[in-house]
């Protein structure tokens, strides 16, 4: 249902890469995982609502992970949802209808659209969580983006500045689930040999 009047949208857009990949915002790095979630979530309203339609618009599409691209072609394909490369200049609400006009370039085309949407949904870039108050109680180093940074990205990147204290997930940076579980585990298994050491 939609915010402004809890009537159920025909029309949906979602709206890629918002305060993310944008250096005026402070913001310069992709959230890696708006493209797949606004993907799953276009094919669930359209499992809901069979007769929704559904625009993503984006800058690029990034399907990178296992299988990432097939999901992304058969949304497009089976689901029929429609993808604008383009960002949205401007969104202006009806006063009497409530509903939202976007008004676009489509780069693919090279042409000004304008299109009135049920619903508007922006995918937000991720943004670190560790705040300044919480870094007086964990000291801990940070990647210039604000995120927590692993001492060595590559070789050790779970282990942190802090001896004893490990990271994972989107606490060192975005990324999906496959990539936080399994960086989770690594983070885990070294916890357990520093805890198994203080027991010996």
């Amino acid at each position: 249902m939609r915010p402004s009047d809890g009537k159920i949208p025909k029309r949906v857009a979602f709206l890629q890469c918002v305060g993310s990949r944008d250096e005026r915002v402070g913001i310069k790095y992709c959230s890696r995982v708006c493209c797949m979630y606004a993907t799953k979530e276009a094919e669930l309203i359209k499992e809901h609502v069979p007769e929704a339609e559904i625009t993503i618009f984006y800058m690029d599409i990034r399907a990178f992970g296992k299988g990432y691209e097939e999901f992304y072609i058969r949304a497009e394909k089976e689901y029929k949802i429609k993808y604008v490369k383009g960002r949205v200049a401007e969104i202006l609400e009806d006063p009497v209808t409530k509903n939202l006009i976007i008004r676009a370039e489509n780069m693919e085309s090279n042409e000004l659209i304008e299109e009135e949407m049920d619903m508007v949904v922006l995918c937000a870039g991720i943004v670190p969580a560790l705040t300044d108050e919480m870094r007086k109680v964990l000291p801990v180093a940070v990647d210039d983006d604000g995120f927590i940074a692993p001492i060595h990205p590559k070789i050790d990147p779970v282990t942190t500045s802090l001896e004893g204290v490990f990271t994972a997930g989107v606490a060192e940076g975005p990324k999906d689930i496959p990539d936080a579980v399994a960086q989770a585990s690594a983070a885990a298994m070294k916890a357990s040999i520093v805890v198994r050491g203080k027991k010996e």
